[in-house]
């Protein structure tokens, strides 16, 4: 399931992608937007928001359709969940996205959990920004004239080893990343530990 404006106007070359989120936090109430369900295993699939479904019925997935059913949603925060079926009718997958509250903690995850005293070996840590239940912040416009400013994540090291780059993934950043402070993208930014 993935997520972007109806309207937003994007095109797209023959190599590209959308620019879709996999998030239910946007600014706008009632702003249409467009909601793609991919599937290969699944023959349909329902959209329901806040409990109540906004699909047309089980809207089909296959082949025919790319193996994608869209459904245009007017936004409101909530609980955004699909769920899909097999041909005989039998919920095989779902997936729940939910508003985020405001920035409470930050969620840490390293890519392993001891690296060597080595100056070739390192280790990768992203950082969450997550409200009181654990569901990412992140923007839904991370433009310089977007309302919603993403947060910014100072970084420190305690002990052996040293930080030897800091990262977001925003495209348009061109700070350092010698930094010890990044505005997270998305709702996220990465410390590379040597």
């Amino acid at each position: 399931m993935a997520v972007k404006p109806a309207d937003d106007g994007e095109v797209i070359a023959s190599w590209g992608f959308p620019d879709e989120r996999q998030s239910w936090s946007w600014e706008e109430q009632k702003r249409l937007m467009r909601v793609n369900l991919y599937s290969t295993r699944c023959a349909c699939v329902l959209l329901a928001l806040n409990g109540r479904n906004v699909s047309e019925g089980c809207v089909n997935v296959s082949r025919a359709t790319a193996y994608t059913a869209t459904v245009r949603v007017p936004y409101e925060p909530g609980t955004l969940e699909a769920t899909g079926f097999d041909a005989r009718g039998r919920a095989i997958a779902t997936r729940t996205f939910k508003t985020s509250g405001p920035a409470a903690k930050l969620r840490l995850a390293a890519d392993r959990t001891t690296i060597r005293p080595s100056r070739a070996d390192l280790s990768y840590v992203t950082v969450e920004v997550v409200d009181a239940d654990g569901v990412l912040v992140a923007c839904a416009n991370e433009s310089s004239l977007a309302a919603c400013v993403p947060p910014t994540v100072r970084f420190k090291l305690e002990g052996a080893g040293e930080i030897t780059a800091v990262g977001s993934g925003d495209p348009t950043d061109a700070s350092s990343f010698h930094q010890l402070a990044r505005k997270t993208f998305r709702g996220r930014a990465t410390a590379i530990i040597r």
